[in-house]
């Protein structure tokens, strides 16, 4: 074994301070540690700290109508002292900083440019025996972060001197530890503020489902404590969204998100309609799963009242409206030849606009019961290609008539999917019509079905070489009523919410890629069980 290298005992000493230092984080304690060495390691009599502050952060401060800068020292930590009172409380930093923030060795009675000594009583100096007085700055990176005295019944020798500006200069350090350290723990509790404070319930699962975190809400909303939710698994609030999650692991390793209906189950037994979204993250070091929780049942009422409400207004429109069609077609069939021409122009007006008004009252009835959730899903086996082909001919005409070169690119072995056919070819049909109407006469029309490559998921998707959509509309794409401000802005603005809710219905999700004057592509993937 090697020999222990010996130091000398001034270098010891010093070596013993440092380590006494570094031995806390806490700011309180660091600044006490700190007044302590330099007496019990480095031999001052007796030592006293000071940090920076601004002038906001103590407002009683006398020295704010003298501060230049409006900053000041103000006393933190001493040690040896009988009585701090002694040493002013708060000294102006431009009193200290017009020494180039560098050591200084006082006097027993400073006068003139040495005045910066921090006391208050310079009679103290001479009843307590003080010969010597040394001040060592706290600087970081060329900023004064506070001011170190050691007072001293001899005069100081440069080995304590030397010491002690080394021993300054890891305080510093230390000092910018705690700092920091203090504004990651304020940051951590602002954080576990804000997520035990959420409306949501918040939960932390690892890879087997048990929850390593609760916040207070799913306490308040599920009846379990935080030491009871430690000891559960996901699985047992609801064992459906607990599969639903481990089907969806790969896709939440990848960056993905997931949102979908659940049933919670609390603690006294009773089931709540919840809306789970759940992503992954880093949790001590682990993958995990974050998932947020909602409670939907006064949601799901309000839905349920508001398409109520819906179905009774556009019931009480579609009634006058049948009896408007039904007379036009009346007078078109049986006088139109005897009318003077600008009546039969009329009559064309009223026929189209009644059509597109039925067109408008049904896409928005359909829209608000698929919103509710009080669509009941008729899901069966489906074939996604041989839907495509059915949804492309109803568009074959329209296209046809543009000259648009029209595309289908499904590969053969597609698995089904489970869905609803009538709802599902609804949303594709939407997804051609919205590709023929922004698709310039003679463009062309992709359209194609895929498996993922996970398997899991079939994808659909139309690419057409239309007018494209405006980077800054990208986000409202699948809003009600939103039109492209460009091309026209055909149709009722609801086909596109309509393959949103559809999508989202069946467990899967619908995107879109665009560039302006190019092109878009929209991708809609629905997962095949």
């Amino acid at each position: 074994m090697a020999d222990r290298v010996q130091y000398s005992p001034g270098v010891e000493n010093l070596l013993t301070a440092i380590g006494r230092i570094s031995e806390d984080i806490e700011l309180d304690k660091v600044l006490s540690r700190i007044v302590r060495t330099l007496t019990e390691n480095l031999g001052a009599g007796s030592a006293a700290l000071w940090l920076l502050k601004n002038g906001d952060d103590c407002p009683g401060c006398p020295c704010r109508l003298v501060c230049a800068d409006q900053r000041c020292l103000q006393l933190q930590a001493w040690h040896g002292l009988d009585d701090a009172r002694v040493l002013t409380g708060r000294i102006p930093h431009a009193r200290f900083a017009a020494h180039n923030n560098s050591p200084l060795l006082q006097e027993p009675v400073p006068a003139g440019p040495l005045a910066a000594i921090p006391v208050a009583d310079k009679d103290w100096l001479k009843a307590g025996g003080i010969a010597s007085t040394d001040l060592f700055p706290l600087v970081y990176g060329g900023d004064l972060l506070g001011l170190i005295a050691c007072f001293s019944s001899t005069h100081t020798s440069p080995e304590f001197r030397g010491a002690a500006s080394a021993l300054a200069r890891q305080c510093s350090q230390a000092l910018i530890n705690s700092l920091k350290y203090m504004e990651l723990q304020g940051s951590v509790e602002r954080l576990r503020s804000l997520i035990d404070g959420a409306v949501d319930s918040v939960f932390i699962l690892g890879p087997d489902g048990m929850i390593l975190f609760s916040n207070r809400s799913a306490s308040r909303h599920l009846g379990y404590t935080k030491d009871e939710f430690g000891s559960i698994s996901f699985k047992q609030l609801d064992p459906a969204s607990f599969e639903r999650l481990r089907g969806s692991y790969a896709e939440l390793l990848s960056g993905e998100t997931v949102t979908y209906p659940g049933s919670f189950i609390s603690k006294s037994g009773e089931a709540a309609p919840v809306e789970v979204r759940a992503g992954a993250a880093m949790f001590d070091g682990d993958t995990v799963i974050q998932a947020f929780v909602r409670d939907t049942k006064n949601r799901m009422e309000h839905e349920k009242q508001k398409a109520d409400l819906i179905a009774m207004i556009t019931h009480d429109l579609k009634s006058p409206l049948t009896i408007i069609q039904g007379y036009t077609e009346v007078i078109s069939e049986q006088y139109m030849d005897s009318l003077p021409e600008f009546v039969r122009e009329g009559m064309d007006a009223i026929r189209t606009g009644s059509i597109k008004l039925r067109a408008l009252i049904e896409d928005y009835l359909n829209l608000s019961k698929l919103e509710s959730g009080t669509v009941k899903l008729e899901k069966m086996p489906t074939d996604i290609g041989a839907l495509v082909i059915k949804a492309v001919k109803a568009v074959k005409f329209t296209a046809g008539l543009k000259k648009l070169d029209l595309r289908v690119e499904c590969l053969d072995g597609i698995p089904k999917v489970y869905v609803d056919p009538k709802l599902m070819d609804r949303a594709v049909t939407n997804l051609f019509i919205n590709a023929v109407n922004y698709t310039p006469r003679g463009g062309s029309i992709t359209v194609g079905c895929k498996l993922a490559p996970e398997g899991s998921r079939v994808e659909l998707y139309v690419a057409d070489t239309g007018v494209g959509i405006p980077a800054a509309e990208l986000d409202m794409v699948f809003d009600k009523f939103y039109r492209s401000s460009i091309g026209g802005g055909k149709g009722t603005g609801l086909g596109l919410a309509i393959v949103k809710s559809v999508a989202e219905g069946h467990g899967g999700k619908v995107t879109v890629e665009s560039v302006e004057g190019k092109g878009s592509t929209f991708r809609m993937t629905i997962p095949v069980g």
